[in-house]
């Protein structure tokens, strides 16, 4: 592309290649693009992913057929795809959302092709490369491949700094956050306890389950009801899980919904949790922040950018089943402190307002266009 009369390519029209995973929900994607889409230099998107995005900037590119329900086979027609578009329509920029495995054949085809590299990591679980084996080291050079890497949050931020990647080349755009979609409502709470998410192996809900477990068979909590509301393959496991726990009647399995649905089962909630193993800064705990619930969540990633312990939030060690037992119990017992964290958990609306505003993140990609100008070359 030209870059006559003096405009940098951050300031003309750009063609962008977009690229996802096969588990990415649609409010994740929305809250991804939705910032991107609406600069004006961002001409047009091919997006591949599967299911369809309307936009008038973007075409879509999905697996069609038995290429879609069959993941490998969604990655080979992926990998196929982003190469035809790289070929046929030669993409300015080539954003990539998430690392493993659709970001790595991505960034080595674009390395290939000389185009400028956007890495927006999805979380911790992508970000934690180990230097003790050779497959971490493969996955660490392949990021460092890119241009720019979007993180989740501040510490996201430290571990690649800390990791060798150049601090100038790192950025934290947040996903757009409409605080009126997931207000407080005054309503019957049903649920103790509610977590959010994909129903996978990261977000680590047999953990939940087992806390369920010792909660009614150790601490005596026998009315306690916990919603695991989301889809996913673990799902048939984890309702077995339950069962054999002697806990299934304690647990509602929701499937996931929009906005409106996710809402409403928040505001029956009394509390948030999250034994997830890998997140960035999960939206689901922003969702349940901006209802007023407290969180319970292991202290890990980029959480504590968000969740203060013993402010709004009561924080555990990674992994420890026995804390976020005991955390759980005394928000379930202790009516005056579990209201004290909400009215805390509701200051985000005021204090985040802001910065998760469309205009906000709008800044800080076109700040990253700018720099991208000077971190490679045409």
């Amino acid at each position: 592309m030209s870059e006559g009369n003096g405009h940098s390519k951050a300031e003309r029209a750009l063609a962008v290649l977009v690229v996802t995973g096969n588990q990415i929900i649609p409010r994740k994607l929305e809250s991804k693009l939705a910032s991107l889409l609406a600069l004006d230099q961002v001409q047009k998107v091919y997006l591949v992913t599967n299911g369809r995005y309307l936009h008038p900037k973007v075409r879509t590119f999905s697996p069609p057929g038995k290429w879609l329900f069959t993941p490998w086979l969604a990655h080979v027609w992926k990998a196929m795809t982003v190469l035809f578009i790289l070929v046929r329509y030669s993409p300015d920029m080539v954003v990539t959302l998430g690392l493993i495995p659709h970001g790595i054949y991505t960034i080595v085809l674009v390395t290939f092709f000389k185009r400028k590299k956007v890495y927006l990591s999805m979380g911790m679980n992508e970000l934690i490369y180990s230097e003790g084996d050779w497959p971490g080291r493969v996955l660490r050079k392949i990021a460092f491949l890119s241009d720019l890497i979007g993180t989740r949050g501040t510490h996201s931020k430290a571990q690649l700094v800390r990791g060798g990647f150049d601090e100038d080349r790192i950025f934290i755009p947040h996903n757009v956050f409409d605080f009126e979609a997931f207000k407080p409502a005054v309503c019957e709470k049903i649920y103790d306890l509610i977590c959010v998410g994909l129903l996978e192996p990261y977000k680590r809900v047999d953990l939940l389950i087992e806390v369920v477990r010792r909660l009614v068979s150790e601490k005596g909590l026998k009315d306690i009801r916990l919603a695991v509301v989301g889809s996913g393959r673990l799902k048939e496991a984890l309702e077995c899980q339950s069962r054999a726990k002697g806990v299934y009647g304690h647990i509602d399995f929701i499937p996931s919904g929009g906005a409106d649905h996710v809402c409403r089962l928040l505001n029956q909630s009394k509390v948030f949790v999250m034994t997830s193993q890998g997140e960035g800064l999960p939206m689901a705990m922003i969702e349940a922040m901006s209802c007023g619930l407290p969180v319970v969540a292991f202290d890990h990633a980029d959480i504590r950018d968000v969740a203060r312990h013993e402010y709004n939030a009561l924080l555990c060690p990674v992994g420890d089943v026995g804390c976020f037992v005991a955390a759980i119990e005394a928000l379930v017992k202790n009516v005056p402190a579990r209201e004290e964290l909400s009215r805390n958990a509701l200051e985000i609306r005021v204090q985040r307002k802001e910065e998760y505003s469309p205009e906000s993140i709008q800044n800080v990609w076109l700040k990253a266009l700018a720099n991208l100008q000077w971190t490679c070359s045409d």
